[in-house]
């Protein structure tokens, strides 16, 4: 526990790893593990070890997923995670029995005959139990058809988020009131068969790495369940950076990792300090843990105007493509350069302040595209029929950014005879032709992007930022700019200025020129001044019983941090809390404990937005 303690984090622990909640300020989650089949080892045949289709094996896993929930529910954990950095292998499989007979039944489903599929693959299978996959370097030949490589790589991706969540469901069965989530993947790839656009929408809550976390965001149900983890031994300025993108884009769950790896508690005593790295990790929970990291989690990023496309099927294609014209390159190359093609635009928006999401290719069959103003198309060469109509509907009205050879496949990777976004097909469409290349940040690109997509008027900062996050607590903006130095904002009309991480009130007006420190900077705007706020407790309460602290302010929505101390004037951090108030109003309880000393307690509160405070005082009586 003097761990937890030096890190800022209040824990109750069993052992193991535990999260740290930036909205309750404590931490009961133990996300490691309730299942290794996520973890599997792949054999020279490629075959896996679980293999995801074994029936015994997930009879026996299930069984053991039910023990393990079972035997953590006296702990009352408020999430547990099913495994770490799963996925199905870090090389091509499974080609196990059970696999090729279940991707076998699979094809059945989807080709009449063995004719039917042999027409498709531009095979020659004799029967069903002679159909197999094709492995990356069989595709020799096969330049113009991926089919049977790209379908198995989808019925794995199925399989594996099928497998996941069946396991998901014993441990939920077993445990209702307890969020089940985790899983961490690894990456993903052709590889992995991991699908974060499938996976993330199916998980309770996430458990991700800082890299990934843009298409966490982009596809958890609520933000607020997205977990990331950071490490002990980063640089001072990326722990800080990655403690306050997680509340920036309303998610709660901390966890920090490398503690152990670094210093070796084999040897602990009670001289334990865990030095300046634990410092700076402190310094972040301890201050997002006092308001500021509740007034993130509560407003809501406002509505991203761009929609970036997130095609699973692409990068498998891409990946095929170009090992096709490049045989000796490694695989995973190519899976890389795929990402630098998305990571290019998301730099060229973030320099211009734009938001955006990761969308995939069912999404946009489904009209997803319709909460958007612009869409960019990343080396998106193998796209459905309908995701395609969807595109050319929404082009007509709106901009959409592609690279060449956008939709030059199907979904399963059967070339199509000419490309749908050649010029002659798009004369009346609103489409931008990019370059091969992953774009750069450079001013004709920033300029190109401007061209594109004109900004409509908002509240924005000037200055050496790296990200700028817009959000909304009904009537409040809250921009979170990450970035130091000299800044500058600018806003449509005049507002209300505070600076939420200093609690202090700025000014009035529609520019502002100040200096931040250390990133973020947190400012929020107001149309009206922010009231006063005011507390009232009862004077005499026994100890046990609940204390009733309403909090008043106006009608104002904000958060109000609430800290007790006790008759010797030392605080008591264990009752601090955080509250939303909403128009105004809001409410908290502190229950004194048995053994807590008689006398007058004093409770205080503090409005993060503009730094006003109050006291009041209640007895502790026989």
């Amino acid at each position: 526990m003097r761990i937890f303690d030096e890190l800022g984090m209040r824990a109750v622990g069993t052992g193991g790893v535990f999260w740290h909640s930036l909205d309750a300020g404590f931490a009961t989650a133990r996300p490691y593990r309730l299942t290794s089949i996520g973890s599997g080892a792949v054999d020279d045949a490629g075959q896996r070890k679980p293999c995801l289709h074994d029936r015994a094996m997930l009879l026996k896993e299930a069984a053991s997923v039910r023990e393990q929930t079972r035997s953590k529910l006296p702990y009352s954990p408020i999430a547990l995670g099913l495994g770490d950095e799963m996925q199905v292998g870090r090389s091509e499989s499974c080609f196990s029995d059970h696999t090729l007979e279940a991707f076998r039944e699979h094809l059945r489903k989807q080709y009449a005959t063995v004719d039917e599929l042999n027409q498709a693959w531009r095979t020659t299978f004799g029967s069903w139990e002679q159909v197999r996959p094709y492995r990356l370097k069989e595709l020799k030949g096969h330049d113009d058809d991926l089919a049977p490589w790209m379908e198995f790589r989808a019925f794995m991706a199925t399989s594996f988020v099928d497998a996941i969540m069946g396991l998901a469901d014993v441990s939920k069965a077993a445990a209702p009131s307890t969020l089940i989530g985790g899983v961490n993947p690894w990456s993903e790839s052709h590889n992995t068969c991991v699908v974060f656009s499938k996976l993330f929408p199916r998980l309770e809550y996430g458990q991700i790495y800082p890299r990934f976390h843009d298409r966490a965001r982009s596809w958890f149900k609520d933000p607020r369940l997205i977990g990331l983890w950071s490490g002990y031994s980063r640089p001072r300025a990326q722990i800080e950076r990655e403690a306050w993108l997680l509340p920036a884009y309303s998610g709660t769950l901390m966890c920090w990792y490398g503690v152990g790896r670094q210093l070796g508690y084999g040897t602990l005593t009670n001289t334990l300090g865990l030095g300046e790295r634990a410092t700076w990790i402190s310094d972040c929970n301890r201050e997002l843990t006092s308001g500021i990291g509740r007034l993130l989690v509560e407003a809501d990023v406002v509505s991203e105007p761009v929609a970036i496309l997130h095609s699973y099927r692409s990068r498998w294609a891409y990946i095929a493509r170009e090992h096709l014209r490049n045989p000796t390159m490694p695989s995973d190359a190519w899976n890389e350069r795929f990402d630098e093609f998305e990571e290019g635009f998301v730099a060229l928006l973030r320099a211009l302040h734009i938001g955006y999401r990761f969308v995939d290719e069912d999404e946009i069959e489904d009209g997803i595209l319709a909460q958007s103003r612009l869409l960019i198309m990343p080396q998106a060469i193998a796209l459905s029929d309908g995701a395609l109509a969807q595109i050319r509907t929404f082009a007509a009205a709106s901009p959409v950014i592609c690279t060449p050879g956008c939709g030059m496949f199907d979904e399963n990777g059967q070339t199509r005879a000419s490309l749908p976004f050649a010029p002659e097909r798009t004369a009346n469409l609103n489409v931008v032709r990019w370059d091969e290349k992953p774009p750069i940040t450079n001013d004709q690109n920033l300029a190109r992007l401007r061209e594109a997509f004109p900004r409509r008027p908002e509240a924005d900062i000037e200055g050496d930022l790296s990200l700028l996050v817009r959000k909304r607590l009904k009537d409040l903006t809250v921009l979170v700019a990450f970035g130091n130095g000299p800044l500058k904002l600018n806003t449509p009309t005049p507002k209300h200025i505070y600076d939420a991480r200093t609690h202090t009130y700025l000014g009035h007006g529609q520019t502002l020129s100040f200096n931040q420190e250390r990133s973020p900077a947190a400012l929020v705007l107001a149309d009206e001044k922010m009231p006063t706020v005011t507390l009232t407790v009862p004077k005499n309460v026994k100890r046990g019983t609940p204390v009733t602290v309403e909090l008043r302010a106006g009608a104002a929505n904000t958060v109000v941090h609430v800290s007790c101390s006790g008759p010797d004037g030392k605080p008591q951090p264990w009752y601090d809390t955080n509250v939303r108030l909403t128009d105004g109003e809001g409410r908290t309880s502190v229950v004194p404990a048995l053994n807590d000393a008689p006398g007058t307690w004093r409770v205080r509160c503090l409005d993060v937005v503009s730094g006003s405070s109050a006291e009041a005082s209640f007895a502790i009586v026989p």
